[in-house]
């Protein structure tokens, strides 16, 4: 029988207590381990923000424990798994981090990682999917930073008072950008991965069943069909972001 060590990351102390989000994490992770009959021998849930957590600064002396400084938890993890022959599993790769530089140590350090939500991902795969979420973490800094500098010299200043921008108004405005981001974020995903499928040949059908499968959802929040992955890969061809084919 595998044994198995479970890790849950939860983005902020506040998700942690009311337990946003990890239960998903868990209920996914403990029913993938019960299908293969494997065997939990620990569990460890890291409370940490995601973002800019797991940069690395280039002029670091670079090693597995400085690149999992901020992430304790999950640098004892793989001690644990070193020690007893384990494996780690996860619910999808975006729980280890979303930087390259640690996922390429991560998969290089001689642990096996399983992904509850997309058991069948190679390394391959997984580096592709983290590229795209750092590219998108980047991006989002980018345009903060440029909205914020247009507010400055426009001589915008924040005003918390009872008739100005309120702490709610404010809350309010980071809940939908945050809403916004994640959409953004979902249909830059699933145009990588769907531009790697269509390149090795998969069908816009079976496109659509394996972006499902594994969690990705419309910019409106439903199930993709043949007609969304058609229309992303056209908007990738517009921009040149796919390599044509013959079909």
């Amino acid at each position: 029988m595998k044994k198995y060590i479970t890790y849950f990351r939860v983005s902020t102390v506040k998700q942690n207590i009311s337990h946003l989000g990890l239960e998903a994490q868990k209920s996914s992770v403990e029913q993938y381990v019960k299908n293969v009959n494997g065997e939990i021998i620990d569990s460890f849930t890291e409370v940490e923000t995601a973002g800019s957590k797991d940069k690395i600064s280039v002029d670091k002396q670079v090693s597995i424990e400085s690149l999992l400084s901020k992430r304790p938890l999950l640098l004892n993890a793989l001690k644990l798994a070193e020690a007893n022959g384990a494996i780690i599993v996860v619910k999808e790769s975006s729980r280890l981090t979303r930087y390259s530089l640690l996922m390429e140590f991560l998969l290089k350090s001689g642990i096996t990682f399983e992904f509850a939500d997309a058991p069948s991902d190679t390394a391959f795969i997984v580096k592709l999917k983290t590229s795209l979420a750092e590219e998108e973490l980047l991006r989002i800094s980018e345009r903060t930073k440029a909205a914020l500098k247009a507010l400055k010299d426009r001589g915008f200043k924040r005003d918390t008072s009872k008739h100005g921008l309120t702490e709610e108004n404010i809350k309010k405005g980071k809940d939908r950008r945050k809403e916004l981001a994640s959409l953004n974020d979902n249909n830059r995903k699933a145009s990588g991965y769907i531009i790697l499928l269509r390149n090795s040949g998969s069908t816009l059908q079976q496109i659509a069943d394996k972006l499902n499968s594994e969690g990705f959802r419309s910019s409106r929040g439903k199930q993709f069909r043949p007609s969304n992955v058609l229309m992303l890969l056209n908007r990738a061809l517009q921009t040149n972001e796919l390599i044509q084919k013959n079909t």
